[in-house]
């Protein structure tokens, strides 16, 4: 599983989190995003690898920039209760 941190210039409000995680969605096989216009930025999670041209790619037309990208493998715990 794979974590991409995104830092993205152009979301104001609550609205433009939910549109730029649609627009992820609809190009990219991803798991869970958490977006934040507060930050600037979306946490996306997807057990496929990605590069930054390829979310680039996916916000080109959006009026959203990638100005920053950061990769890493995320770790995931499982915990059982009995």
């Amino acid at each position: 599983m794979f974590k991409f941190i995104l830092h993205i210039d152009g979301m104001h409000c609550p609205m433009c989190e939910a549109h730029v995680g649609d627009i992820i969605r609809r190009h990219l096989k991803v798991g869970k995003i958490r977006a934040s216009h507060h930050k600037g930025e979306a946490v996306v999670f997807s057990g496929s690898e990605y590069d930054e041209a390829d979310f680039r790619n996916a916000l080109s037309d959006s009026g959203y920039l990638l100005v920053g990208f950061e990769k890493t493998e995320a770790k995931i715990f499982l915990c059982f209760w009995r």
